[in-house]
């Protein structure tokens, strides 16, 4: 017999759907049929499809009645190195500093190594209790260009309380952007709305403080109000002031874009405030220096 101890990452799903999670491509007929005729039992007894499993409930499954027939590609190399890009971690968060240029999340013909896949990838090196259906997981996302502050969960409970803390807009966030010109007035609030994807027109706002001005770039700390797509970047180029380096957005070529999310805080579920800051890329600092 095969035994599976449930983690607190596997714990409160349904016996079916957490074997078919763990036992990819495995057909539902088959898992359904397997656990009618007591071939899955947990803690030694036979349980029906829909018992919700608890941690540290023990499956046992006859040997090679499933077989995990999930993609067995090998995995990107490391695009970066991780460690010294911690900005915080305890046993429910890593934050690090994204450098940019890297992906959070791969998409169709994107073979380099995403932040998500690197942080995986890290922690289950720290651990031999990995969980069989969950993997950490980003709370938000951040552009691909875009350096600076990535927050991810390292458990189901850690991503579900800090996904509503994103949601309900409970998380402080900063960026550093140098724009083309000078805002006018120097410090106030974008507050203009902003179409999705499907059309639909959505509450945007962003607020700004100038922090320098010189060789007609400026140097902006912007402040997130809410969270739509390219949110500042938009914000700040249908201002007539696109960050330098944002092509997309009408602002003139550079080997960078000069977006950096700077800081993020917010309370965990023990009340603790976790604050951290990421340091700026050498490249925006070459900038603002000569500015």
């Amino acid at each position: 017999m095969q035994s599976i101890a449930i983690t607190i990452n596997d714990a409160g799903q349904r016996l079916d759907k957490f074997l078919r999670k763990a036992f990819k491509g495995t057909p539902l007929s088959l898992i359904h049929k397997s656990i009618r005729k007591g071939l899955v039992r947990v803690n030694g007894k036979k349980k029906d499809s829909d018992f919700f499993l608890s941690e540290k409930d023990l499956l046992e499954i006859r040997e090679d009645l499933f077989r995990n027939v999930s993609t067995t590609h090998a995995a990107p190399k490391p695009s970066f190195d991780i460690a010294p890009r911690i900005l915080y971690e305890s046993d429910e968060y890593i934050l690090i500093n994204k450098p940019a240029g890297i992906a959070v999340h791969g998409y169709p013909g994107h073979y380099k190594a995403t932040v998500l896949e690197v942080l995986q990838h890290y922690l289950k090196a720290q651990s031999n209790t990995a969980s069989l259906t969950f993997q950490p997981q980003l709370a938000h996302r951040l552009d691909r260009d875009t350096s600076g502050v990535v927050a991810v969960a390292k458990n189901a409970a850690a991503l579900r309380y800090l996904a509503e803390l994103f949601r309900t807009r409970a998380v402080d966030k900063k960026y550093l952007a140098i724009i083309e010109g000078s805002m006018l007035p120097r410090n106030g609030t974008l507050d203009q709305p902003l179409t999705n994807k499907e059309g639909k027109t959505q509450e945007a706002r962003t607020g700004y403080r100038t922090m320098r001005t010189e060789n007609g770039l400026s140097l902006l700390e912007c402040t997130l109000h809410t969270g739509r797509m390219h949110q500042i970047r938009r914000h700040l180029a249908d201002a007539g002031h696109p960050i330098a380096g944002d092509d997309l957005y009408r602002g003139k070529k550079n080997k960078q874009l000069l977006l950096h999310s700077s800081t993020l805080s917010f309370a965990a579920q023990d009340g603790q405030r976790i604050s951290v800051k990421a340091p700026l890329p050498d490249y925006f600092m070459e900038l603002i220096e000569t500015t």
